[in-house]
């Protein structure tokens, strides 16, 4: 858990890094950058519940803890928490589980004034089943949750009036009316100028089928200027030039005006 913490505070700072960039760098990123201050950095996705076992041992014997979760938040408290001026967009329930979500943001400094409230729509929560070594498997209860139903119809464009960069990911992408709305945010944020960044964060239980993975990751990254994406996921979403087998090509990313940061790194 510790080493995932630390991999998420490190995309957090080198989002920050990337917004706060001025005019020494040439690149396409970079040339994005507006202004001299500190902007914000939009984070659209899903937050939910972490079910958490306190002990590894077999399902029917665990006790478990509710934690909040979900990548695109907890990148948005990391950003808060180095220093950075974070804001959440995304769906969240009336319900408690909801409720306690939207106050942990506000606790952390996360801008929450976009959030849209769902009602009738519960919070999704996710099961996770801790293996010795570190290694994790993630059930969801996700059918109908509060994140699925954020619609671009909604999406308050005045939220990217100030903001150097927009922070997406998968989860959100494997289901409607929730896709539409991200690919409509990436459209609208390079739209105005400023960067797309993208968590692939493949959850293939939450997909209806592998071509529709292929076909939206694919539609995504086109969009994206930062990736973050590690091999098994390149190799699994047909991503070109990332998986184990092909070498990531520097020249080709800065051809093409990416940072991608290969999620595999051994912290």
């Amino acid at each position: 858990m510790e080493r995932l913490k630390r991999l998420g505070e490190l995309f957090a700072y080198s989002i920050i890094l990337y917004s706060t960039l001025g005019e020494r760098s040439s690149s396409s990123i970079t040339r994005k950058w507006r202004g001299g201050r500190l902007k914000h950095i939009i984070n659209l996705g899903e937050i939910l519940i972490d079910v958490i076992p306190t002990t590894q041992v077999r399902l029917g014997e665990a006790c478990y803890t509710p934690y909040p979760g979900g990548a695109i938040a907890n990148v948005a408290v990391a950003i808060a928490r180095l220093g950075g001026l974070a804001r959440f967009i995304g769906g969240v329930a009336e319900d408690e589980f909801g409720q306690l979500l939207v106050q942990v943001l506000v606790d952390n400094h996360v801008d929450t004034r976009y959030v849209r409230v769902v009602k009738e729509a519960p919070t999704a929560i996710a099961l996770v089943t801790l293996y010795t070594g570190g290694q994790r498997h993630f059930t969801f209860f996700r059918q109908g949750t509060a994140d699925t139903q954020l619609q671009a119809e909604y999406l308050n464009w005045g939220a990217w009036h100030d903001a150097a960069v927009c922070h997406v990911g998968g989860v959100l992408l494997s289901t409607e009316p929730a896709r539409s709305a991200t690919l409509a945010a990436m459209d609208h944020t390079r739209q105005v100028g400023s960067i797309v960044s993208f968590d692939v964060n493949i959850r293939p239980t939450l997909w209806t089928s592998p071509a529709t993975i292929h076909e939206t990751i694919a539609s995504a990254v086109e969009r994206t200027d930062v990736l973050k994406i590690s091999a098994e996921e390149a190799e699994y979403t047909g991503v070109r030039g990332y998986s184990s087998s092909e070498p990531l090509e520097r020249s080709k990313l800065n051809a093409l005006g990416k940072l991608s940061w290969r999620g595999d790194l051994d912290l």
